[in-house]
């Protein structure tokens, strides 16, 4: 497994394109004086040897110094020994709506945007449990199984979009069917699914698949994304520009609205709860606290426990890069001239 223990270093390569700004700023400003000088071709002959192309090399020398310094700072690290430790949790399968209704943006930026920020924050406030991903509109689609690893859940989460659904509509009852299918049957008691959704255009048998999934131990909750008064829904030109919003055939503009009825029915039927999300920070509290009253259990999951560090092998490159600027000079024939006038001196002894 590989890692950065301080990637926050990594800002600092900003410092390559300014130093290579102002050296190009600085050569134009010497090459613009010395056009200019009533003296050009005595200085020309003063430093007939001076080379422009060796300038740059050295240049480019130093910038690979400072990106090989930045690269020991960062210390890429390898992990060299795998660990198996024991956990206690829930397992969770969260099934997000991807419809077109969730780019609502009744909720700023919007609806599925607020989704997001508010499965990220959940992430963070349950590292024991493991956590899987579903997707849906007119079908749904399995992301993530559940794991351990919530930081590929959260690239998961961050890649998915409305545009990926072939077909539109909100199926919720296959959603939950597909969770169940994904869920081991024998530790029903400890797992729990959250569908976040504004609960329009539902496709029917949510309620029943609900049911069912509550028969079994599985507790359903929903989150509902949205408001009440609703709002419209944004159009999009081929190239993705925003157009307005959608309208319906008589020219009305088509106005998308929270269902808190249906989605209240799927987590009743589920022995579960509904939350309207609204506000992140407060509205997590809740959920995470229905979350608890599940019962934990124990599995073992296998980390990374210790890590090679990789910092020496840049800064080995580094003193290299460095060196070799130190040695080079700007004259084309620096080391050819100093060695042939060595040379003479000792003949000439």
């Amino acid at each position: 497994m590989f890692r950065l223990e301080n990637p926050i270093y990594l800002q600092l390569l900003w410092l390559i394109p300014i130093f290579l700004l102002l050296f190009w700023l600085s050569w134009r400003w010497r090459k613009r004086i010395l056009n200019g000088s009533d003296n050009a071709d005595l200085i020309s002959r003063l430093m007939p040897d001076r080379s422009r192309s060796r300038m740059w090399f050295r240049a480019a020398l130093f910038c690979l110094t400072i990106a090989f310094t930045i690269g020991a700072l960062v210390n890429p690290q390898i992990g060299s020994k795998l660990e198996r430790v024991e956990r206690s949790g829930i397992d969770v399968m969260i099934c997000l709506d991807l419809s077109m209704s969730m780019l609502a943006e009744d909720l700023q930026p919007n609806r599925l945007e607020r989704a997001k920020q508010f499965i990220n924050r959940l992430l963070d406030e349950m590292p024991e449990d493991r956590v899987g991903l579903i997707v849906f509109a007119g079908h749904a689609y399995l992301q993530m199984p559940v794991s351990a690893d919530h930081s590929a859940a959260k690239l998961f989460l961050k890649a998915v979009d409305p545009g990926l659904m072939s077909t539109q509509g909100t199926a919720i009852g296959e959603a939950i069917q597909m969770a169940m299918d994904a869920f081991d049957e024998e530790n029903n008691k400890h797992q729990a699914i959250l569908i976040i959704s504004d609960g329009e255009d539902h496709e029917g048998e949510a309620v029943e698949a609900a049911q069912a999934a509550g028969e079994k131990g599985v507790v359903i909750h929903t989150l509902g994304i949205g408001s009440l008064e609703g709002a419209g829904l944004p159009a999009f030109d081929m190239f993705g520009r925003r157009r307005g919003n959608k309208v319906n055939n008589k020219g009305q503009e088509i106005i998308s609205k929270l269902n808190p009825a249906m989605l209240g029915e799927v987590a009743t039927a589920g022995n579960g709860r509904f939350f309207h999300i609204q506000d992140v920070r407060g509205d997590m509290q809740a959920v995470k606290s229905a979350l608890s009253a599940l019962e934990g259990r124990k599995y073992g999951d296998q980390v990374v426990s210790d890590y090679d560090d990789k910092y020496q092998y840049f800064i080995a490159f580094a003193l290299l890069f460095l060196l070799i600027d130190m040695l080079l000079t700007d004259r084309s024939k620096g080391w050819s001239d100093r060695f042939r006038f060595e040379q003479e001196q000792e003949q000439t002894v």
